[in-house]
């Protein structure tokens, strides 16, 4: 009788544990051959150092062949230990490019068939899954959850940081504003949203608008049980699309918190419950695909992972870039070369472009100009199809993506020109107020870095690939320059920005016209046209950059965020507590009073479940700390918003911050370039509050800050002011003022006559039309600031400025700062009446 037993132990015994030589034996298709140098160094110290610890960050250039290396990585564990192993892909579309690959390559693998049904010789350890993000991070997901998931051996996790959006999203609750849910809750935290801001509430309830409103975490610790009974109730309706979120945090809504938009709530725990997904929570051995241009500090909170894992990523060590990004800065070229002037040039089609031209913009609000002027705006319903006509070689309109910085790849003839417009910003809700209230934090820093990163990379994805990159946009540019975010972007960004300022200058100093336009077009043909002596310029360059290393600071910060959250949700408040205050200690500069303020309201948070007069204690000097944040339930104390220096000093010290003039001007232009009709109500507001301040006055938010009060209030001499009431977002052919705004400006001047006794104000309501409605009245000497008037301000205003663009510092005194003041109409007796008009009351 033949002994089976004993040939199936040998049959194991050969099985190849070496991913190196487990290549070798794959029946691959005739034209991949063997491995490149990178990639086998990577597999063999992954084989060496890393495949016996629980997780592995691998960090490769775009382009190094990371699907295979995954692939290798899965087979070798899967012959090591017949357990279940994962590929997983951040969405379908790179599933099928995976599976194409795997086939190439002659790797075994599976897939979940149309009915969702995992198939056994994954779970049997004889295939390896490819899948995507979706189907393992989802409330239904057939993996199963904690004790009773799926057990999973080795996990891939390929292009990670957008598998981290997936994650967050599956544990959070979107409902839209033109349900009946949304209202319900809406009523339930209306009187607690109104001490937060009246105006600001009475805008999201109009609906349609961008600005947002966050439940305070008392409040929502009183009623969420409220809101349980109406989303359980509604989960299943026709309408709801939060089932799936639901099954996941319906237990632990109490660790939830509740964001209004004019469009939307939302409601997401602080701390993702990333172990109620078992199989990926459990398994053995975990690899995290990232790009060498990524931070990782994320995978911290996201994913879970320790400091030590992001801090010893494994990399190939012998090549420091890859592909070639000429960045451009063509407001540096000439200062008509603004936003406007690039959408006014490369926005028109072109039928004889023999390459793509893409556009990355931070939301479809940027696209409507791009789109006026014939570019394709790109839908997310119609992406996969519109980049298809680019790699079917249709290059006539350029396309606009917004809102996308990863997970679009564009090589070569795609994207020949590749346009970052505008600043990123947060898409989910708790994000965007965290940007609203953390204006000197390095996490959010690191966000808006990461993001410009992803674009900056979607134009270069392989080894020999190259792409011309245009930064416009003020807000971008400010970042790009302020040292505080360069410090956060990888070596590789930190070169190439430089040697685009470099490129920039030469061009500058070598140009044989004076057009803006021809100046920038003979760059870019540089690098298309594939010029020699910019290949050798751009190569000695790279190959001068150093190391790059994870900033440790950053890391144990968000080490101590997740464990705070992970004892609190076990009811250690007081242990909470005490890792916010080791924060506060160990990391936060004093002076840094946002994040002081932030790490305060925290720990009011973690301490209110058992302690309401501490926790209103805490909340209170967080809001003395920084303004923005939830007003503490009683106790807080109202400051006057006074002259406290000479005004002539406070400009001439503005202008001294800015070692170069032109930093000066842009800076200067980034703030007058939010202060246009239909800026979103925030971002005017807080331009506003800038430009007040930039001129010499002391300016502020009071609706803002105390929660009540007009949008803006300006101080222009001691016991006189200016109150702002901004309605920028109506829509521009408004025919009259309607009595619900008068009745704004009666409240904001009710609230000055209150706080500010014996003192005067000219109430100023921004707005591009003059006419009160017949059944309205606006306050006695009130005035109107229209389009028109506001554009005079703002050209006097860059004109004033402008002035010192090629003055020395010597040069800019105090006697010649006043004059210009008289001569660009900035008096205090002139901003008291050439830029307002009287109202007009119809009859």
């Amino acid at each position: 009788m033949i002994d089976f037993n004993k040939r199936i132990k040998k049959i194991k015994l050969e099985k190849e544990l070496q991913p190196v030589k487990i290549y070798d034996t794959l029946d691959r298709a005739s034209d991949k051959g063997p491995l490149r140098p990178s990639q086998e160094q990577v597999l063999n110290k992954w084989f060496n150092d890393y495949r016996s610890k629980k997780d592995c960050v691998v960090k490769l250039h775009t382009g190094q062949g990371k699907t295979i290396i995954g692939l290798l990585i899965l087979q070798s564990k899967l012959n090591e230990t017949s357990t279940p192993s994962l590929y997983i892909c951040p969405n379908i579309y790179l599933v099928n490019q995976t599976c194409l690959q795997a086939e190439q390559f002659g790797v075994d693998y599976c897939v979940i068939d149309f009915d969702g049904n995992i198939p056994e010789d994954f779970i049997n350890g004889k295939k390896i899954l490819i899948t995507h993000s979706q189907k393992v991070f989802n409330g239904f997901t057939k993996f199963g959850f904690k004790g009773k998931a799926l057990p999973v051996g080795t996990i891939i996790l390929d292009d990670s940081h957008s598998c981290i959006d997936t994650i967050e999203d599956s544990f959070t609750i979107n409902i839209k504003s033109d349900t009946e849910a949304y209202n319900l809750i809406l009523n339930i935290f209306e009187s607690s949203l109104e001490k937060q801001g009246f105006a600001k509430l009475q805008e999201v309830k109009e609906g349609g608008t961008p600005e947002i409103l966050s439940v305070p975490y008392w409040d929502w610790k009183e009623r969420f049980t409220d809101v349980i009974e109406i989303l359980s109730k509604n989960k299943r309706e026709e309408g709801y699309n939060y089932i799936f979120a639901w099954n996941l945090i319906k237990d632990d809504l109490d660790h939830c918190y509740c964001t209004f938009s004019g469009t939307a709530l939302e409601i997401k725990p602080y701390h993702n419950p990333i172990d109620q997904y078992g199989s990926f929570f459990n398994a053995s051995h975990r690899v995290f695909m990232s790009a060498t241009t990524n931070n990782d500090s994320f995978f911290i909170k996201g994913l879970g992972l320790s400091k030590e894992t992001i801090i010893n990523p494994l990399v190939y060590d012998d090549e420091l870039w890859s592909g070639e990004k000429m960045i451009l800065f063509p407001y540096k070229i000439d200062n008509q070369l603004n936003r406007t002037g690039i959408v006014n040039h490369f926005a028109p089609p072109v039928k004889s472009r023999k390459y793509g031209v893409v556009v990355l913009t931070s939301g479809f609000n940027k696209s409507n100009f791009w789109e006026k002027l014939g570019a394709t705006v790109v839908k997310s319903e119609n992406i996969k199809e519109k980049i298809g006509f680019l790699k079917n070689g249709n290059y006539e309109n350029t396309l606009v993506i917004a809102n996308r910085y990863d997970g679009i790849d564009l090589p070569d003839n795609n994207c020949r020109v590749l346009i970052i417009d505008s600043k990123p910003y947060a898409q989910n809700l708790y994000e965007k107020y965290q940007e609203d209230v953390r204006q000197d934090s390095d996490l959010i820093d690191i966000k808006i870095a990461q993001k410009i990163e992803q674009g900056l990379g979607r134009g270069v994805r392989g080894e020999k690939d190259y792409c011309a990159i245009i930064l416009t946009g003020n807000d971008i540019l400010q970042v790009i320059s302020n040292p505080r975010y360069k410090r956060f972007f990888s070596k590789e960004t930190q070169k190439q920005l430089e040697i685009g300022v470099n490129v920039t200058r030469f061009a500058v100093e070598d140009a044989d016209t004076s057009d803006g336009i021809s100046v920038l077009t003979k760059i870019i043909d540089q690098c298309l046209e594939r010029n020699a002596g910019w290949k050798e310029y751009y190569k000695t360059e790279m190959n001068s950059i150093t190391k790059s290393h994870a900033i440790d600071n950053v890391l144990e910060i968000l080490e101590k965020e997740r464990e705070a959250e992970e004892v609190f949700s076990m009811g250690e408040n007081e242990k909470a507590v005490e890792l916010m205050q080791y924060i506060i200690n160990e990391f936060i500069d004093p002076n840094n009073k946002t994040e002081l303020g932030w790490y305060l309201q925290q720990m009011g948070r973690f301490i209110s479940p058992v302690s309401i007069s501490r926790s209103n204690e805490y909340q209170i000097n967080a809001h003395q700390n920084n303004r923005y944040l939830y007003k503490p339930n009683q106790g807080m104390s109202f400051e006057k918003l006074e002259i406290h220096e000479n005004r002539i000093q406070k400009i001439l010290d503005w202008i001294k911050l800015f070692e170069k003039q032109e930093d000066l001007l842009q800076k200067v232009d980034t703030i007058l370039d939010d202060l246009g009709f239909g800026v979103k109500a925030d971002t005017f507001e807080q331009a506003l509050e800038q430009l007040g301040s930039i001129i010499g006055f002391n300016s502020e938010r009071p609706e803002k800050y105390w929660k009540k009060g007009p949008d803006n209030l300006w101080c222009i001499e001691r016991g006189k002011y200016i109150l702002f009431e901004c309605k920028n977002c109506v829509k521009e052919n408004r025919a009259e003022i309607y009595k619900k705004e008068t009745g704004q400006m009666s409240n904001s001047c009710n609230w000055f006559k209150k706080k500010y006794e014996h003192s005067k104000c000219i109430p100023v309501m921004i707005i591009n039309t003059s006419n009160v409605a017949k059944d309205a009245t606006l306050e006695s000497g009130a005035q109107i600031m229209t389009k028109s008037k506001l554009r005079v301000l703002k050209a006097n205003v860059r004109n004033f400025f402008k002035e010192f663009l090629h003055s020395g510092s010597e040069l800019i005194t105090s006697e010649k700062i006043s004059k210009l003041l008289i001569v660009h109409k900035l008096t205090v007796g002139d901003i008291s009446k050439v830029y307002f008009k009287s109202p007009y009351q119809m009859i």
